[in-house]
């Protein structure tokens, strides 16, 4: 974990027992990522050009909830080793 990453009360509990539930999961646990000025909560990027890079932040509504329970990510393998993966919630 990031030394910059803040995690709300409860947080850590509610991960240890998510993994003590599944041990034999290979999840991949992550939250939404709030800005720098705590107005704006991201939960993924859109695989998009915006602003001369590829990607962009968005929010799927799914993720705002802080009591919600984790969803799967809908990734669809590329035939290109070299491409990005098309990812999104889901």
């Amino acid at each position: 974990m990031d030394s910059r990453v803040q995690l709300r009360p409860g947080a850590l509990a509610a991960l240890l027992s998510y993994i003590d539930e599944r041990p034999d999961s290979s999840d991949l646990i992550q939250g939404a990522l709030l800005n720098g000025y705590l107005q704006m909560l991201h939960t993924h990027w859109d695989p998009v050009w915006y602003q001369d890079m590829y990607g962009r932040l968005a929010t799927d509504p799914r993720g705002t909830e802080l009591d919600g329970s984790p969803s799967r990510s809908a990734c669809k393998a590329s035939a290109s080793s070299h491409a990005v993966p098309r990812c999104g919630p889901g």
